[in-house]
């Protein structure tokens, strides 16, 4: 494994890459390029069954596709399409992830079905990096989690294969708006706070009580009480 020997400030590095990226493209893929080595995450088996899948050299490198797809995240592209789209129109984005043509839809669809588990498995790994580095960033934000899929499935996945990640707070969509799920994120997960978006869709059918000024709802007149 190559380790990149340097002293830095990750809290520095961090907004200079924010201002690269949101700056100067360039110096964004530079600085990428500079202080992160996919290398380190790519499993040994994922490597070996990317290249030895069909027995001969490959036109696209693995690095190149992984590339790719963290660049997908990290600019939030949402689309393949236009995925490759940025590929075909940024000679530095080719450039970084080394590719020196830009594979078609279907490779990259076939790439991701043929490769999924490996896929998965380093994404999985890659997190419990992350999560040190965030918390030498701002340790305050690195306590929140956010979601917006399938939430709980995905909760009990999650915390399953990262036992040492404890977050405090749950930040989710208006979608997470239900009191079972309130109930599922405190007690099944022991978050202590949930920040979620109001969602009137969720509102009871019951009628709503009517206060008075001092904010007591009144009790109706029944005809079996005085």
């Amino acid at each position: 494994m190559t380790v990149k020997y340097h002293q830095i400030s990750l809290c520095e590095t961090f907004s200079d890459c924010q201002i690269s990226f949101m700056d100067d493209s360039p110096a964004f893929f530079q600085l990428l390029s500079k202080y992160f080595d996919l290398a380190d995450f790519i499993p040994p088996d994922f490597h070996s069954a990317f290249y030895h899948s069909i027995g001969r050299n490959r036109i696209y490198p693995l690095h190149g596709f992984l590339s790719a797809f963290i660049l997908q995240k990290i600019f939030f592209i949402p689309t393949d399409s236009l995925l490759l789209l940025f590929l075909n129109l940024s000679p530095e984005l080719r450039t970084f992830c080394g590719f020196t043509k830009v594979p078609d839809a279907s490779i990259l669809s076939r790439f991701k079905h043929d490769f999924q588990p490996y896929i998965e498995k380093m994404f999985q790994q890659m997190v419990d990096y992350t999560e040190h580095i965030c918390q030498l960033i701002d340790s305050s934000l690195a306590k929140i989690l956010t979601f917006d899929t399938s939430l709980i499935p995905v909760l009990t996945d999650y915390f399953s294969l990262h036992l040492a990640f404890h977050p405090d707070t749950f930040m989710g969509d208006s979608s997470f708006n239900s009191a079972d799920i309130y109930g599922s994120l405190f007690h099944d997960f022991h978050f202590s706070k949930a920040l979620i978006p109001y969602n009137p869709r969720n509102e009871s059918t019951l009628k709503k009580l009517v206060t008075t000024d001092t904010d007591i709802p009144p009790v109706p007149m029944m005809p079996h009480f005085p």
